[in-house]
């Protein structure tokens, strides 16, 4: 799933599983890398 995808589905609450701490870690490193990613390439380019 894209970190997009991933991110709509958090941010509107379309989950099944609301509060487990596994799916916001998974959010919470999915954003991490994404941000990490766009800093590389601003640096790169």
């Amino acid at each position: 799933m894209a970190f997009e995808e991933y991110r709509r589905q958090w941010e509107t609450d379309d989950r099944e599983e609301d509060y487990r701490w596994e799916v916001e870690q998974d959010f919470l490193s999915w954003e991490a890398l994404a941000t990490q990613k766009r800093r590389q390439e601003g640096v790169v380019t």
